[in-house]
């Protein structure tokens, strides 16, 4: 074998061996959003009906009511999510790290936040929290594969919220553009 067939031979067995890895960890992804679902409820707490399967995108917002960037953001992306929730194919999910399900309840009933949020009791058995970053705001974007494409967090660095949805607002927009270029 020469040396040239050698390198592709080596690229390719690289590329076996970490593929499975990349694809189990979207499916593991997919598996998070699975339990997830089955663990929304509204802001009165009556389970809520929630298809994420059928979502191009998902978005998971970390928040709490004590938090005051939290009260500062979540009445913008009350707003982004009634104004657009028609016009694009996405989910936005609540995590709370409010102190009890009550509060919970209050945050979203006083945001008026239209969007499900995880089951308090459920937060931590949902598997919602690994996508958590060190902080909140924290606002998570994820595609159809439920791959992390946007985050508040990169690594430690926190970026916050805001460059999250403005990332959103772009892929909206530039498949709005497409949309009606056909």
């Amino acid at each position: 074998m020469n040396s040239q067939t050698g390198i592709l031979v080596s690229i390719m067995a690289a590329f076996a061996l970490f593929l499975p890895a990349y694809a189990g960890k979207n499916d593991d992804n997919a598996r998070t959003m699975k339990n997830v679902e089955k663990e929304l409820v509204d802001a009165s707490g009556k389970k809520a009906k929630v298809d994420l399967d059928g979502k191009d995108y998902v978005l998971v917002y970390y928040s709490a009511h004590w938090c005051p960037p939290c009260r500062a953001f979540t009445p913008e992306l009350v707003k982004f999510y009634n104004e657009n929730r028609d016009k694009a194919s996405f989910e936005l999910i609540f995590a709370s790290s409010d102190k009890s399900e009550k509060d919970m309840k209050e945050y979203m009933s006083k945001m008026s936040m239209p969007w499900p949020a995880v089951d308090y009791k459920m937060i931590d058995k949902s598997g919602i929290n690994k996508f958590a970053g060190n902080g909140i705001p924290c606002l998570v974007l994820l595609d159809k594969d439920r791959n992390v494409i946007a985050d508040s967090f990169v690594g430690q660095e926190y970026l916050g919220p805001q460059q999250v949805l403005d990332k959103f607002k772009v892929i909206i927009d530039k498949a709005k553009n497409e949309k009606s270029k056909k």
